[in-house]
Formats: structure tokens, C-alpha cells, sequence
């Protein structure tokens, strides 16, 4: 199932699922202004920091 996070300030855009770890660059975002829209997806939330 798809989910909703930040892809630049304020704007939000569906990632998808996948078997394997996939990963995006986010120009111009800092860490604290990531977001996950858990209001309207029911998602657990794990930080990992690299």
C-alpha cells in the first residue's frame, strides 16, 4: 500500500512498496521537515539514521 511523505517543503507524494530498499534525494529538505502523512495511513515509524 502506498504512503504519503514530504518530497520538498510541504509537499506531499506517494512512495510505494517494494521487496528491496530503495531510496530518493530530497533536495533542500532538512531532516526535521520530512513527513509522513499517519493521519490518514495507518504506518508504524522506524528512524534510521545512516
Amino acid at each position: 500500500m502506498p504512503v504519503k511523505v514530504t518530497t520538498s517543503n510541504n509537499v506531499f507524494e506517494f512512495i510505494y512498496p517494494a521487496t528491496e530498499w530503495k531510496s530518493m534525494v530530497l533536495p533542500k529538505m532538512k531532516e526535521k521537515d520530512f513527513k509522513i502523512n499517519n493521519e490518514d495511513f495507518y504506518v508504524g515509524v522506524k528512524y534510521y539514521k545512516d
